[in-house]
């Protein structure tokens, strides 16, 4: 999984994900959207995660991917 900040397009974090598609990132004060990609199952990206106004928000998610 990995978080970038939407208005510069930049990662922030990279992590992987546990065995049922699990992950967490710490994150605040910018807008912010995960993309989850594996080979065999293709990418994932979330919608707009908004936290500009936050300090400091924990992002958390369970992911599943469809096989190609």
């Amino acid at each position: 999984a990995r978080l970038f900040n939407t208005e510069f397009n930049k990662l922030v974090d990279s992590q992987m994900t546990d065995a049922q598609g699990r992950y967490y990132f710490v994150a605040g004060g910018s807008n912010f959207k995960v993309s989850v990609e594996h080979p065999q199952f293709g990418t994932v990206t979330s919608p707009e995660i908004k936290l500009k106004e936050k300090e400091q928000e924990t992002i958390t998610s369970k992911v599943a991917l469809k096989k190609k």
